[in-house]
């Protein structure tokens, strides 16, 4: 486990992959292994910039050295480490939908673009200030309060994307102009 490594780093025998029962190469990420998680250290990029976020651990008991949650009201970020390269994956939420993902290799542009996101920012603002996140159509539809919309209307254009509503065509095709049906999925 991480505390094996550290260990090991103390003792300078730094040689090799360090690779513990979460699968994951420390070897990678040696200013984690100083704080000892992920958690712990982005919550000391946190301070150390003057701002006050309760960094939290993943539910999912096997992510809690190598993954954390941000928290604000209605918006959070999930951030986990790769196993085999360095690098942190992150997801942006609102309101409990999937609004925007990226990975970068730099813990403080992920405590950055975590502090964007969670001031308020708008996808396209968080992708202008940093540029590995990426969004999708149905991200600012959701902003623009159309999310449920643009999905009727993506049935309808796009069916292939769910093979599985080919047979409800005509009620989509019906639904998505009856203001009663589109707003509730």
């Amino acid at each position: 486990m991480v505390t094996r490594y550290i260990e090991q780093v103390d003792h300078g025998e730094t040689e090799g992959e360090q690779i513990t029962s979460t699968g994951c190469d420390w070897s990678l990420y040696p200013d984690i292994v100083r704080s000892s998680t992920l958690r712990i250290a982005l919550q000391a990029e946190f301070g150390d910039a003057g701002h006050d976020l309760d960094v939290l651990l993943p539910s999912a008991h096997g992510w809690q050295d190598v993954g954390a949650v941000v928290r604000r009201q209605d918006r959070s970020v999930d951030v986990v480490m790769a196993s085999q390269e360095r690098s942190f994956t992150m997801q942006f939420w609102a309101d409990g939908v999937h609004m925007a993902h990226g990975s970068t290799a730099e813990l403080d542009a992920v405590a950055g673009s975590t502090l964007v996101w969670l001031s308020g920012a708008l996808v396209r603002q968080l992708n202008a200030a940093w540029s590995f996140v990426e969004f999708s159509p149905f991200s600012e539809a959701c902003e623009r309060g159309e999310g449920i919309e643009f999905t009727w209307q993506q049935y309808h254009t796009n069916p292939q994307q769910a093979p599985q509503l080919t047979a409800l065509r005509s009620f989509i095709t019906a639904a998505i102009h009856e203001p009663l049906v589109k707003y509730r999925v």
